[in-house]
Formats: structure tokens, sequence, C-alpha cells
């Protein structure tokens, strides 16, 4: 039998990499860089993502951890902030950043409402002393918001959601605030034509875009009265929240240098002025 010894010389970009190949050494050069992210550019190596970390990593980290103890286990189990760089979990599956007509299926409506719930009330435990944040927290203060939940943070297997990826935004606030984003990209509440060629159209007539709101907010609610929002409370803070994310948004633009980002800006702005045709 022929015997082959294979000599190898791997090529460290920098000592995150010899980190990485000290634990994962065949996966080193396996480098995917994911795309979509407006705020990190995390790149896959194998079955972990690294991404920069920012000065909210250490509790992101810590956030992830406590969720995961607490049997949120769709989503990312967080491996170590160090040199730099944020090492989290791959979760295999498919990420919409251009959403399909599968998309907004009643049961993806329902499961991501579900999710979110199980989210919050799992952040509820979370110490919040020495913690940092990447955004501004909303108040009142009842749990951490992802404050970024759609389709493109978002991993489907067979049209069926299996993950929730992309904690950077994560920040202290009240539920309605992150319900009512997550309505926006789910629901969808945007116009019945796109104002850009990267917006997403709206399927849904006003009364079924007023019943899919009624049975998002149920299936957050899960029976539980006080956690059942009006339409009304979401579409005004919905309002609210696109005006913020859009004052933002315009911010980062300027400070990252990523001039695109002011249209998306803009067209948070129109939706917001559109809202009241829901109310």
């Amino acid at each position: 039998m022929l015997h082959l010894r294979v000599e190898t010389t791997w090529r460290y970009r920098d000592t995150h990499d010899r980190l990485l190949h000290t634990q994962y050494p065949m996966e080193i050069d396996r480098r995917t860089r994911l795309t979509g992210g407006n705020m990190n550019e995390p790149v896959r190596i194998g079955n972990i993502v690294a991404k920069d970390a920012t000065d909210a990593s250490e509790t992101i980290h810590r956030l992830l951890q406590h969720v995961r103890d607490r049997g949120i286990d769709w989503v990312p189990a967080s491996i170590a902030v160090e040199t730099g760089k944020h090492t989290l979990e791959f979760i295999p599956g498919e990420v919409l950043h251009r959403p399909s007509e599968w998309t907004w299926n009643q049961g993806i409506l329902r499961d991501i409402a579900r999710k979110l719930r199980a989210w919050h009330d799992a952040t509820t435990t979370f110490p919040l002393e020495g913690a940092r944040w990447n955004l501004p927290c909303s108040e009142p203060i009842e749990v951490i918001c992802h404050n970024d939940v759609a389709p493109y943070n978002t991993v489907f297997r067979d049209r069926t959601v299996v993950g929730l990826i992309d904690f950077d935004t994560c920040a202290p606030g009240a539920r309605i605030w992150d319900i009512a984003y997550a309505a926006y990209r789910f629901v969808p509440l945007v116009p019945e034509t796109a104002q850009t060629a990267e917006e997403m159209f709206a399927l849904f007539s006003k009364s079924q875009v007023r019943e899919r709101i009624e049975f998002f907010l149920s299936e957050y609610a899960m029976g539980n009265e006080p956690l059942r929002y009006s339409v009304v409370d979401l579409v005004c803070t919905t309002k609210h929240r696109l005006t913020a994310l859009s004052d933002w948004t315009d911010r980062f633009a300027v400070e990252s240098g990523k001039s695109k980002l002011q249209e998306h800006a803009r067209v948070y702005r129109l939706h917001e002025q559109l809202l009241d045709r829901l109310k």
C-alpha cells in the first residue's frame, strides 16, 4: 500500500488565525465571506463564523450563553471574543437577503412571533451591570431586544425557521420595540409599490395586512393578555422605530463611509409616512 505524506504550510493572516488553526486545523483555508452585513463583514471558516469584535461583543458573548442555558438553542453558540474577533457557531441553512414568496407563509409568521417571545422571556434575567451595547436602550427596559429581526437575519431550512443570527444590534428595551420591527419585516408593513430596486413588495391588501398583524400579535402573546398588544400600539411604535432607525442609519452611513446606507434611511422615512393608512 502506498502512503502519502502531505506537508502543509499554513499562512496565518493574524494572531486570530493562529488561534483558529489550533482549534480547527483543517478549516482555516476554507474561508467564505458572508454577504449582507452592514455593521460587520463576517467570514465563515468551516463550522464557525468570525467577525470583527465591537465594544459590545463581550456582552453579546455572555448574552448568547445566557439564553442558550435557558433552552434557546436556535441562536449560535458564542465561542470566544479575543484578538479583536468574535467567533460563533455557524448555523447551516438559507438566509434570505431577497425574500421569496414563501417567506410570507403564515407558518413562518407564527414561528417568528413565537421565537421572538421565547428570546424575550429568556433575556429578562440577563444581568445588565457592566453591559455594553452598540445601540441605545429604549424605554421602558423590559427585555433585551434583538433590534433587527428580519429575513436577512433568519436561517431557514426546508422553508422553516431554524435560527436567528447577528446580535450586534442587541440592546435593552421594550418588547413592543422589537415586535414592531419584526412585524415591519415579516408581515410585512411596506407600500404596495416598491420605491427602490432593493425594497420588498407588499403582497397583501390593507385588510390582509391588518389580519396578519393581529395573527402575529396573538402568536407572540400566546394567551398572555398583558402581552397582547393592539394594532394601533404596533403601528405607532413602528413609526417611532423607523424614525429612530433612519436617523441612526444616516449617522452610521457618514461615520462608516457607507454612503449607500443613506438610501436605506430614505426608504425608512417613506415607510414611516405611509404607516398611518393601517391605523
